[in-house]
């Protein structure tokens, strides 16, 4: 049984009308970005120092290529 787990992070998954709102507004955000688009899904990590962002981004892309292995999802 393959069991992967991702470890907690502050991003919430928000929807691309909501990303746009956040980039064309004056936010207020601990590091120099506010959202990210990864595979099709945004992030509002606002909350997430530089650290604790690469940290995330490393672990939806691990995430992604262990779905990508196991069958899951074809990489085309």
């Amino acid at each position: 049984m393959l069991l992967c787990l991702m470890r907690y992070h502050k991003a919430i998954a928000i929807t691309k009308p909501e990303a746009d709102f956040l980039i064309d507004g004056p936010t207020a955000s601990v590091g120099d970005c506010i959202v990210v688009e990864v595979f099709g899904k945004w992030y509002d990590v606002r909350r997430m120092n530089e650290r604790e962002l690469n940290h995330f981004v490393d672990d939806l892309q691990r995430s992604y290529m262990d779905d990508v292995t196991a069958g899951f999802l074809d990489p085309h």
